[in-house]
């Protein structure tokens, strides 16, 4: 399977994209209830976040052949997005925009004949 080229376009262009709508959030919007119930802004912010690092996570299971789910468990998965949302402001930007970075990153460096992969 050749890599996915195309693809690679499609995602740089949606994490930066992504980005850009996070940082016009400014603190008070950060904080403010989303459409989720129980979750805020930042919780979506988290969310995004500690996803790149899980598929970061599957990526190195294709790439290597060892098992790494996404997750450890359902309970990991809430405790980090929770985590990830009572950072300050300020922090989980930064989160969120080094998660972006080792995600593409780990797409970038995947090996053509790795993108056939089964996780």
């Amino acid at each position: 399977m050749p890599v996915p080229q195309r693809s690679l376009e499609v995602m740089r262009a949606g994490e930066a994209l992504v980005l850009a709508q996070i940082d016009t959030l400014d603190d008070r919007d950060l904080a403010a209830p989303c459409r989720l119930p129980g979750w805020t802004r930042a919780h979506v912010a988290g969310h995004l976040a500690r996803n790149a690092d899980a598929l970061v996570n599957l990526l190195d299971w294709a790439r290597t052949g060892a098992v790494t789910p996404m997750y450890p468990s359902a309970e990991a998965r809430a405790g980090g997005i929770e985590a990830a949302a009572a950072q300050a402001p300020a922090a989980l930007r930064a989160d969120v925009v080094a998660a972006s970075a080792r995600l593409v990153a780990a797409a970038e460096a995947m090996p053509e004949a790795a993108w056939a992969g089964e996780v």
